[in-house]
């Protein structure tokens, strides 16, 4: 029942949909924390906002904002602008966010994140990081420092007893500003090379030790960094996103045919 909004040009605040009397605790986060910073949602822990920019240099700080506003202050092992993460059971994996690719852990009950050994993937600016809730995850998408589409993948596993990376399968259909719903994984819409609003819904499969990429179904509309909510039936609701006109104010209601009929 509450969410925590971060402003570009204002404080930041979290908004109390279920307590009239009390709907809006303005918070204190890292220095940075802002449109540079990832952040993921920790299922029964609250809501961690990871690196950042300010003044045009990266942050390293981390905050964890609890349910109720209070707040604990973690420090990544390298400063990161424009990382991705996704929690993994309690610990969080953090990919990305400076010229090596590299990749961490901020583990439960630590302070430090813990760098993980091997893992220079490179430049991969809009990057999307789609995990299985456990210990697994595989990143995808994202432009290299050519601004070229990349199609290759990464694969952790493990996590965070090893966390090993390695090659991931390649996603011919890569594009920038798709959207993965929270606790999902689905990759929705986008846009290709020459700008074109995608219309395609994927989902990363997590199946036995193979990962692969598979497609879902279509959107009615090209949409490019749309908003997706997924709901615990796997039907899911796609809205707003751009597409060749311009912002749009309209939605998609999705049920996988395995669902049909409600």
């Amino acid at each position: 029942g509450q969410v925590l909004v971060i402003p570009t040009n204002a404080e930041n605040f979290i908004f109390n949909l279920l307590d009239a009397t009390n709907r809006v605790t303005t918070v204190a986060l890292h220095a940075g924390a802002g449109p540079q910073s990832a952040v993921v949602n920790v299922p029964g822990v609250g809501a961690m906002v990871i690196g950042g920019e300010q003044a045009g240099l990266p942050r390293a700080g981390v905050s964890l904002v609890k349910p109720g506003g209070d707040i604990d202050s973690l420090m990544l092992s390298s400063a990161r602008s424009g990382p991705v993460a996704v929690p993994l059971g309690d610990d969080v994996l953090v990919v990305g966010g400076d010229a090596e690719g590299s990749a961490e852990l901020l583990l439960s009950g630590s302070a430090n994140g813990q760098p993980l050994e091997g893992v220079a993937d490179g430049v991969r600016t809009g990057a999307l990081l789609v995990g299985d809730g456990d210990s697994r995850a595989l990143l995808i998408g994202g432009a290299d420092a050519s601004s070229a589409i990349r199609e290759d993948t990464l694969r952790f596993e493990d996590c965070p007893a090893s966390c090993t990376s390695s090659g991931g399968p390649n996603w011919p259909t890569a594009r920038l500003r798709a959207v993965v719903p929270e606790g999902g994984r689905l990759v929705v819409g986008g846009q290709d090379a020459a700008g074109v609003p995608s219309t395609l819904i994927e989902q990363v499969v997590f199946d036995g030790t193979d990962v692969r990429i598979d497609s879902v179904t279509d959107l009615n509309v090209g949409r490019a960094s749309a908003g997706a909510i997924l709901y615990e039936s796997g039907a899911f609701v796609v809205g707003g996103g751009t597409d060749e006109e311009g912002a749009r104010d309209d939605f998609e209601f999705c049920v996988p045919a395995a669902l049909s009929p409600l």
